[in-house]
């Protein structure tokens, strides 16, 4: 039996191509991540609303008003899975609040659109509060009206 050691035509074409096909694809995702500000509004992905989507690299801090121990640390969880940062999570002043609020220290308006659909707070809800003394640029303080399972 003969063997060859050195490899073969159809290897190095094989290889050649997967090499050209993994970096081609690298290229396509670093054109797609640029690109998503170019998608139209309300634009859906997966069940997730895409348009006009960029990343304002807002700090959010989420409080338990609840009055049920650890939500703040499950919608942290959530929202950090759609790409929210969140900063702090603690216990709210108020231990019950009867609704969701989010207060705004400094203007992150696809953070905030992306918070009042992921947490369901209505408009009236939402509070500006302009303050560049706070450590974050938002605080959501979780009402007893928050659902973690809807």
């Amino acid at each position: 039996m003969n063997r060859n050691s050195a490899p073969g035509l159809g290897q190095w074409i094989t290889v050649s191509l997967m090499v050209g096909v993994s970096l081609f694809l690298l290229y396509k995702l670093y054109q797609y991540a640029g690109t998503r500000t170019d998608f139209p509004t309300g634009l859906t992905i997966g069940g997730v609303d895409v348009g006009q989507m960029t990343k304002e690299e807002a700090q959010v801090e989420i409080l338990n008003g609840t009055g049920l121990p650890q939500r703040e640390l499950i919608a942290a969880d959530l929202l950090g899975w759609r790409g929210v940062t969140v900063s702090h999570t603690g216990p709210a002043d108020e231990p019950t609040v009867a609704q969701t609020r989010i207060i705004v220290f400094r203007d992150k308006p696809t953070t905030v659109a992306l918070l009042m659909r992921e947490l369901d707070v209505a408009e009236e809800n939402v509070v500006q509060q302009p303050d560049p003394d706070q450590a974050a640029d938002i605080r959501v303080i979780l009402g007893a009206d928050y659902n973690p399972c809807k």
